[in-house]
């Protein structure tokens, strides 16, 4: 049986993304608004109502509002990670608090956005840190970009060759 059940949330994207204003300012700005954009995150009230679905009778915090968030983790039985994306981007630093603070045989759960529940060890966290690296790095997009350009002038060449115009 779980006793104490906690859950943590934290939306580390600026207030300006879900308001819906232009970003301004540098490319890297600019390309955060796309990531943020492409991870669809779920607000703070979803998220917390989500997490009530699950364990109802568990303990929430917003580590974005609550600068003491990380006293609570020693005393949990159980530590829920409140996503609200698909992949956690921007929970590295709370992951890393919540697996030093944490009692030694507690685990350590997820639940994103998505309504997905999975528990983190330390494979699945490697794996997440890749997935945020290719995320925040678009390389997937990039690479097809590259394909595209690479296949375009054949492409181009055959249909010249055949009269097409």
């Amino acid at each position: 049986m779980v006793g104490k059940t906690l859950g943590i949330f934290s939306y580390p994207w600026p207030e300006e993304y879900v308001k819906g204003l232009p970003p301004q300012g540098t490319p890297w700005e600019l390309q955060r608004k796309v990531v943020w954009r492409k991870a669809n995150p779920r607000s703070e009230d979803y998220m917390k109502t989500l997490f009530f679905n699950h364990w109802p009778k568990g303990d929430y915090i917003n580590a974005d509002k609550d600068p003491n968030w990380f006293l609570w983790v020693s005393s949990a039985d159980q530590v829920v990670l409140l996503y609200p994306d698909a992949i956690g981007l921007g929970f590295r630093h709370i992951e890393s608090q919540v697996f030093k603070l944490k009692k030694t045989l507690i685990s350590v759960h997820v639940l994103n956005g998505r309504r997905r529940e999975f528990i983190l060890d330390h494979p699945t966290r490697w794996h997440l840190y890749l997935r945020r690296f290719l995320e925040r790095g678009m390389f997937g997009e990039a690479l097809t970009v590259l394909i595209f350009l690479m296949i375009t002038p054949v492409l181009l060449a055959v249909d010249w060759t055949k009269g097409h115009r």
